[in-house]
């Protein structure tokens, strides 16, 4: 499954649909207090729905919103850490979430239009609260709006490049139609395709196709490398019986009460984000973390999901922060 979102992202990409991207957020927010960054979110948004990688997420549209947010005013430490604290949501943004949710279908045996539609609301609160904090921050600083290029309106930009967001349209209504999740991928790539002849300058001719596939192919490679390695671990935690010791140390320490229980669910997850990558983060705690929240009467998809949410921040948890080492890269900044 993953391998074929991975190659969709790709190839939307290619199909000059990360322009539309940005313009839509620009004309919506670009002119508001601390427009830029509010751009940075929703682009962050828009494209992390179909990327389902914060890093990626961080590369694409902080190449585009970060000098923008540095000539705006805001402080380059700032600006760089904005794009990948709003880059991370694009990892439980449907349709296509991080590979997590895939996996997270595969353990629970739960079909992944339902974890879709589940992570849906989560996901938009994430990003308001994202959202709010840039606002504040701007105003805090005092941060005015001093974009100099003529910014069109919002139903302007649709008008003249909706179409981009037909593959998205695509692949969503499939998967709720109840098409598999392959199918949906392998369709919805196809339209990105075709939704690039509609312009000159964006057409995908053989030459274009074999970049995407090129680049869809680079991105799987970190994943499968990734699960192999989590295969190992997460078959040496249930064989040795760590897991089920963990699972009592965790319902000991909690006292039998949930919310302590989380809380001590969360302090693994990040702690165990600060060297270890996001799927592997999710797969770990999930074997170790789900059964002791079960066992205090979370259903088996919410436990998924508390240990999913918490180990996003790996991408953004020091010492090893790529998303965040991408988004000071960009910035010029420590």
């Amino acid at each position: 499954y993953v391998i074929l979102f991975i190659f969709f992202g790709a190839f939307l990409q290619k199909s000059g649909a990360g322009k539309f991207f940005i313009d839509l957020p620009m004309a919506l927010a670009g002119k508001t207090t601390g427009g830029p960054a509010k751009v940075a979110v929703m682009a962050s948004a828009l494209f992390g729905s179909v990327s389902g990688s914060a890093i990626a997420n961080t590369v694409s549209t902080g190449a585009f919103t970060i000098p923008l947010m540095k000539r705006a005013g805001f402080r380059p430490h700032v600006a760089g850490a904005i794009e990948p604290s709003a880059s991370i949501g694009g990892m439980f943004m449907p349709p296509i979430m991080g590979a997590g949710g895939f996996l997270m279908a595969e353990l629970t045996e739960t079909p992944y239009t339902h974890i879709m539609l589940i992570a849906v609301f989560p996901a938009l609160l994430y990003f308001f609260s994202v959202f709010c904090m840039i606002h504040f921050e701007a105003k805090k600083h005092r941060i005015a709006v001093t974009l100099d290029e003529e910014i069109p309106h919002w139903t302007e930009v649709l008008r003249r490049q909706w179409y981009f967001a037909l593959p998205l349209v695509i692949i969503t209504v499939l998967m709720i139609l109840g098409r598999s999740p392959g199918f949906s991928a392998f369709w919805a790539t196809l339209s990105c395709i075709a939704v690039s002849w509609l312009r000159k300058e964006t057409r995908m001719g053989p030459g274009e196709i074999w970049q995407a596939i090129q680049t869809g192919a680079r991105n799987t490679l970190v994943i499968g490398a990734t699960l192999g390695v989590i295969g190992i671990i997460v078959g040496t935690i249930s064989l040795t019986g760590i897991g089920l010791k963990f699972s009592d140390i965790i319902i000991s320490l909690a006292g039998g009460n949930l919310l302590p229980a989380v809380l001590l669910v969360a302090v693994a997850s990040l702690v165990l984000g600060t060297g270890v990558p996001v799927t592997a983060a999710y797969l770990i705690t999930a074997v170790l973390a789900v059964p002791p929240l079960t066992e205090m009467g979370v259903t088996l998809l919410a436990a998924h999901m508390i240990v999913y949410w918490f180990s996003q921040d790996s991408n953004i948890t020091p010492p090893v922060c790529v998303a965040a080492y991408a988004g000071a890269a960009i910035a010029g900044a420590d």
